[in-house]
């Protein structure tokens, strides 16, 4: 359950009332100034963790397949000459 600003104070002010200002201030201050929903638990850590380390492993996996469409294109392009200077070698062997 939420509390707004105003509902803290009420609160307060009930407390002092009851127990006094002093024992009234000690208690608000132990409690905190938002919703326990809000709090990040071990369990969020490790989640987040997670994902985290699943962020590496991703750019990871982009660094990998750079490198392997790099290396395939340089192939297929040393290829494409070696062919290409092939043809040309039959073409002038053939034209004589």
């Amino acid at each position: 359950m939420t509390f707004n600003e105003s509902q803290r104070i009420q609160l307060h002010q009930a407390l002092g009332r009851q127990i006094g200002e002093e024992m009234a201030g000690v208690l608000m201050s132990s409690l905190p100034p938002f919703d326990w929903n809000q709090v990040a638990t071990k369990d969020d850590l490790k989640a987040f963790a997670t994902r985290d380390e699943m962020n590496v492993k991703f750019a990871e996996m982009r660094v990998e397949l750079h490198k392997s469409l790099r290396s395939n294109t340089l192939t297929m392009v040393g290829l494409n000459f070696a062919i290409g200077s092939l043809l040309l070698g039959v073409a002038q062997f053939i034209g004589r």
